[in-house]
């Protein structure tokens, strides 16, 4: 969960080793070409929700090393032929023997783990997969989620023990 202008830095109170480790040096993903705007030429690809979630995190330093961030489909949903835009997963996405076998394997290097499931559609699909054993729910940070969002996402911090 994160995007160019989060692993560039360019994200305010997100230094680069907050999102990977020290010693990997952030590389573009997309053309320079691939966008008109200034600001996608300049800083990289801003994804809505993977801001919303890191810029939330910033205020916590360290947290970032305690805690993974996934999707529930792991790849980059786009509208028509821009690759440049984001999309909410189908469902026959979200579905798909490639993706649930990614999800299902990065969940198995976790196996003490807490899980939030940010949204219904996440929190629907870990349920019907058998992980709502330790599954904690957030509103959507997306259609002005964002308050409701910070609250469930404090509040799982805390359940998870993470804030120590």
């Amino acid at each position: 969960m994160t995007c160019e202008r989060t692993l560039f830095g360019h994200r305010r109170g997100v230094p680069c080793a907050d999102v990977l480790d020290e010693i990997i040096k952030p590389q573009r993903t997309s053309s320079l070409e691939a966008s008109s705007k200034q600001s996608v030429r300049l800083w990289g690809f801003c994804e809505p929700t993977a801001a919303y979630v890191w810029g939330h995190m910033a205020d916590r330093p360290g947290l970032s090393k305690k805690i993974a961030l996934w999707n529930i489909f792991g790849f980059h949903p786009y509208k028509g032929t821009d690759t440049l835009t984001n999309r909410p997963p189908k469902d026959t996405e979200i579905q798909s023997d490639s993706n649930r076998q990614v999800l299902e394997e990065l969940l198995r290097l976790f196996p003490d783990r807490h899980i939030l499931a940010v949204g219904k559609k996440s929190e629907e699909y870990l349920t019907r997969w058998g992980h709502g054993k330790k599954l904690s729910s957030a509103r959507h940070p997306a259609y002005g989620g964002g308050a409701e969002f910070r609250k469930d996402f404090d509040k799982f911090l805390n359940t998870a023990g993470l804030l120590a």
